[in-house]
């Protein structure tokens, strides 16, 4: 599901704002579970083989994460093998997906995944992955404090940051879930969010994808063996480069602008790139 489709944008988001605002207008934890739940239903959109292996992702790095909270003030030294075990087990599981677990002409789509018969392909591995390791990081330096689990679930699955970013750092996240203004509707934080996402559609519907039939033009000319003129290939090869930039910048900033719309302030990563 696209963060562009009719789908997401007129039911499913709605959805997930009414039930969180109402939620949180009771009891915060409700707020926080429904959050991490739709989050996750989202995501599970991608397949079972997907979903399974963020929560076993996600249940590994909180465990590690509590030895090295628990530890980390008074020896530090001592817990740092920990630390490079979480390092280790995370760049290596990505490693084998990426450049193992991936059959050779597969490519993911948004939320969709080409999967063949002995392939996984975890949607947005790279981006939980590197979250999980700055979690570890932060949790090793002492500069956390114990978190609960569906606070870190949230953390990690929250859906409009999990597909492409941007990455947030636990100290900026977790100090919001305490607010008790976070679960409060605001109109003005409202109405900001719903300009950024405007602007991310701009950019991602009708220059990205308007963009996108000419740099597709040149690629398939050339897989069906012609060969491009100058102008031809350089057309091409700008296209390319103005329609994945307008791609990132634009679901950029529907993460950001969700972020707001849920009361979330995500870091803008996308400035100048």
């Amino acid at each position: 599901m696209l963060f562009n489709s009719f789908l997401f944008l007129f039911l499913f988001l709605p959805t997930a704002l009414f039930f969180f605002y109402w939620a949180g207008s009771n009891r915060f934890n409700w707020a926080i579970l429904w959050l991490a739940g739709v989050s996750f239903l989202l995501y599970s959109f991608c397949g079972w083989a997907s979903a399974s292996l963020l929560v076993g992702s996600i249940m590994t790095n909180y465990a590690l994460g509590i030895f090295l909270i628990h530890d980390s003030p008074n020896s530090k030294s001592k817990i740092k093998i920990i630390l490079y075990c979480g390092i280790i087990f995370n760049i290596g599981v990505l490693v084998f997906f990426k450049y193992f677990g991936v059959v050779e002409g597969t490519r993911p789509n948004g939320f969709t995944t080409n999967l063949q018969p002995n392939s996984i392909i975890p949607v947005a591995f790279s981006f939980f992955t590197f979250q999980q390791i700055i979690y570890l990081v932060e949790a090793w330096r002492g500069r956390l404090k114990e978190t609960k689990f569906l606070h870190y679930f949230l953390y990690i699955t929250f859906f409009p940051q999990l597909l492409i970013g941007p990455i947030v750092r636990p100290c900026e996240f977790f100090p919001q879930l305490k607010d008790k203004k976070f679960f409060n509707f605001e109109v003005k934080q409202f109405a900001v969010g719903l300009t950024i996402i405007s602007f991310g559609l701009f950019k991602k519907v009708i220059l990205a994808d308007g963009i996108s039939r000419y740099s597709n033009s040149a690629f398939d000319a050339v897989a069906q063996g012609a060969t491009l003129g100058l102008e031809e290939a350089w057309s091409g090869t700008l296209s390319f480069s103005l329609q994945i930039y307008f791609d990132l910048s634009g679901y950029s900033d529907i993460a950001v602008g969700l972020g707001y719309l849920f009361g979330f302030r995500l870091p803008i990563n996308f400035e100048s790139p």
